[in-house]
């Protein structure tokens, strides 16, 4: 029996779980640490606006938008794009796995190995990683 691939992936996947599949951006508190590290490799930002009506921060591409009120602006790339970014700028390396319970992170440097669990999503740990790597690590 041949099965075509839109079947397999309903099958498997069910094609509500995979057409809302988003990118997982870094939270502001991160990129305000990754702005301190000099992390500079986006498209998309975290803006912080200078009129008080508006909401503190947005999420933006720059090209997008006209930004004539911008007090402060802070790098808002995927998570993905940052761990790649720590491993080839920094050596270090994130892995995220899980148990039947919660996921968990292990870093991976030349210098020491870190790790901590207990998170109910794979971002949620790839976030605490990122956080604990740029705070502590470099």
């Amino acid at each position: 029996m041949c099965l075509n691939k839109e079947f397999v992936i309903k099958k498997t996947y069910g094609m509500k779980d995979i057409q809302n599949i988003k990118e997982d951006y870094i939270s502001f508190e991160t990129a305000k640490l990754l702005f301190k590290k000099t992390f500079f490799i986006t498209d998309w930002f975290w803006v912080v606006s200078i009129k008080p009506e508006n909401v503190p921060t947005s999420l933006i591409k720059e090209d997008n938008i006209y930004m004539p009120n911008v007090a402060e602006k802070y790098p808002a790339p995927t998570q993905a794009l940052v761990v790649k970014w720590l491993r080839l700028k920094h050596n270090i390396d994130i892995v995220v796995s899980r148990t039947k319970l919660h996921y968990y992170w292990y870093l991976y440097s030349v210098d020491a190995n870190h790790e901590n669990d207990n998170y109910k999503t794979a971002e949620e740990a790839t976030e605490e990683a990122i956080q604990y790597t740029l705070k502590n690590l470099i």
